[in-house]
């Protein structure tokens, strides 16, 4: 006898039938597991506390309580942080309380207010799940959720993966026990169970276009077209994820084929392969970037159609430096072969760049950007010649110690910087010379450019300035070698010519 049939004996609940069929038909958990129950305060997440505490026993789970506040209701948020801290009390369970500055995190990473509510919520509850060394975190998501995300995500405009709605069960970890059960078996159970709960006031503004969906577009969709809409829906949305589940295997392994692992790639960046996305169709495209975002570990879902739209468009146009703006400051940017995933930093002002660094001699020096070091250091020009290597960047620079004094200066590119090119009859522009070279966008921002006086002798990594050359009479030379990212742009040049 299966521990649903042996549930099903003991008990004549609706709701607590349903959700043990949700638990079973799903795998939610196993037997044993440790929950920790996201509880807001309102009836959705009170009845889902208490329908695990009266499953406890049965699946000899371990509960614990958590609750976020967003700080966006003033005291109403703090009323709503007691009761649930009194109604964990009363279930005997811990509570563990978490708050976050939503405006400010919103304002801060360009979301709007409830994605950014979404992306520190979560964040939350994963950090506390970890600190409390729980198997799963519940979320009290209902059928009438169901058919609100469904019908947002359609108006809004949505791929089959938005379609699918929200999954029972996600990443292993986050647990939804109620989707099956209607808001309205959800007060029932409430009542005859004597429970009461918080009422969240931003529930009734018009603002939000969810409220306006829950309150207008489902009672007059039930009223006037069909009586069961949200059953329809759910069912749509579960027919929609089984077909998008097979879609996202497929996608996954596309994925695997474009990522690429590179030095450049740090502190949660993702680079894809250009020719290797575009051999993909559409669908399994848009799949691919979602998983990418996903991987920069920055992104709170927060990605729509249009941003996907955008993303193709990068990779499917012929533009070697296009990029976009997306959700969570992430930027998404071609970088020629590459489309790359990263962090958008806040535009710097001319008057907002580092002071230049004043390099008094042979030695190791701090670059204006902070990434790295420039070690300089001196040797004969017969060595230095030695020692021309290939031309892949970064690489040790040569310049001839006669057509130098000292101090030089050192600082991060500025607008309309001219730069005559070893080999070079003129100067040309800084930015085009770098263009040329395809060095990608975000470490042009951070190369160390070498100045004496108004006239740019080096920059680190890539190339000297013809004028600072070393040629058959030199007899002293200056290395510069710069100690910060590695990349390679393997351009095709002529033979090292230093002389």
């Amino acid at each position: 006898m299966s521990m649903l049939t042996r549930a099903r004996e003991a008990t004549t609940s609706p709701i607590l039938n349903t959700v043990l069929e949700t638990i079973e038909n799903h795998r939610l958990f196993e037997p044993g597991a440790s929950i920790l129950v996201a509880v807001s305060g309102g009836a959705d997440s009170i009845c889902l506390l208490h329908v695990l505490y009266l499953l406890k026993s049965r699946y000899d789970l371990k509960l614990e309580a958590a609750h976020f506040d967003h700080m966006l209701r003033g005291a109403e948020s703090k009323r709503d942080a007691c009761f649930v801290e009194k109604m964990a009390s009363r279930f005997c369970l811990g509570f563990h309380l978490g708050s976050g500055d939503v405006k400010s995190y919103a304002r801060q990473n360009d979301m709007c207010i409830q994605d950014a509510a979404r992306a520190l919520r979560y964040e939350f509850f994963l950090r506390k799940r970890l600190e409390t060394g729980c198997t799963h975190i519940a979320t009290a998501h209902t059928a009438n959720d169901q058919a609100e995300e469904v019908l947002l995500r359609l108006l809004r405009g949505a791929s089959l993966a938005g379609l699918s709605g929200i999954p029972r069960k996600r990443d292993g970890i986050i647990i939804r026990p109620l989707l099956d059960v209607s808001r309205q078996d959800i007060l029932k159970h409430l009542a005859a169970s004597n429970l009461s709960f918080m009422e969240d006031s931003s529930n009734d503004d018009p603002k939000y276009l969810r409220n306006r969906v829950r309150r207008e577009l489902l009672p007059l969709l039930a009223n006037r077209f069909n009586p069961a809409v949200i059953k329809t829906l759910n069912r749509t949305a579960e027919m929609l994820a089984e077909e998008n589940g097979l879609l996202e295997d497929i996608s996954a392994s596309a994925f695997s084929r474009c990522i690429i692992s590179e030095p450049e790639t740090i502190d949660g960046a993702v680079a894809l392969a250009i020719d290797r996305i575009k051999s993909n169709p559409a669908p399994i495209r848009r799949r691919i970037y979602r998983m990418a975002l996903k991987e920069t570990r920055y992104n709170g879902g927060a990605a729509r159609s249009n941003h996907l739209k955008a993303i193709d468009n990068i990779v499917t146009r012929d533009n070697p430096g296009a990029l976009c703006h997306l959700p969570g400051r992430i930027l998404a940017e071609r970088c020629y072969n590459k489309l790359v995933f990263t962090k958008a930093g806040r535009k710097t002002t001319h008057a907002q760049m580092p002071r230049p660094v004043y390099i008094t001699g042979p030695g190791l020096w701090p670059c204006p950007s902070g990434n790295g070091q420039l070690e300089i250091t001196l040797s004969s020009a017969k060595e230095a010649i030695s020692r021309i290597g290939p031309r892949k960047t970064p690489r040790t620079l040569w310049l001839d110690v006669r057509s130098l004094s000292f101090p030089l200066r050192m600082e991060q590119r500025r607008p309309g910087q001219m730069f005559q090119p070893f080999g070079a009859q003129q100067p040309v522009k800084l930015k085009d010379f770098l263009i040329a070279r395809k060095v990608p966008r975000k470490i042009r921002d951070e190369l160390p450019i070498i100045l004496a006086g108004a006239d740019v002798v080096a920059i680190a990594g890539i190339e000297i300035a013809h004028p600072y050359r070393i040629d058959g009479s030199s007899s002293k030379a200056l290395s510069l070698r710069w100690t910060g990212h590695k990349w390679s742009t393997d351009v095709a040049t002529d033979n090292d010519h230093y002389f």
